[in-house]
């Protein structure tokens, strides 16, 4: 039953950001990457480590898939553009965005300092919000297309 899936993105571009991943573990971005390209995603992985994003995107052609990696910092909106604009060049569209940065220092509102607090805000909810901005031009030229914020449960567990 589940194989009638594993092809239901065939055709589709999907840019991940956070593709890549800092530890040993694989972490939400490199397994969304994986999985939506299992499903047949041609799919861009976008992390600020270079180094990152292209091991995700190796795993992917390693395993039969379509894969490209892309150095930028989702926090920086003229990286964000350019990289948009290069995947748009190259694939002649973009389907899928699915905003996966996430990450911050773990501590309460007395041993957090507002330069660490702006930081997670920064990583977590302005990063999203300047590749969708980034995006969104392209998918209503389009007149399609989706947008996935990832959250993870880390955050409470303080």
């Amino acid at each position: 039953m589940m194989a009638q899936f594993l092809n239901r993105l065939a055709g589709q571009v999907a840019v991940v950001t956070g593709a890549g991943c800092i530890a040993e573990n694989i972490g939400i971005g490199r397994a969304i990457a994986l999985t939506l390209a299992k499903h047949g995603a041609t799919v861009i992985a976008l992390d600020r480590s270079a180094d990152a994003a292209s091991v995700t995107a190796n795993m992917i052609l390693k395993a039969g898939g379509k894969a490209s990696a892309i150095e930028a910092d989702a926090r920086d909106l003229p990286q964000v553009k350019a990289a948009m604009e290069k995947c748009h060049q190259q694939f002649g569209k973009i389907d899928i965005l699915a905003n996966c940065v996430g990450g911050g220092k773990i501590g309460g509102a007395i041993e957090t300092s507002q330069s660490s607090w702006q930081e997670a805000l920064d990583l977590n909810l302005t990063s999203a919000f300047i590749c969708s901005n980034a995006v969104l031009p392209m998918m209503v030229q389009q007149k399609r297309g989706a947008i996935v914020h990832i959250g993870s449960l880390h955050g409470t567990r303080y």
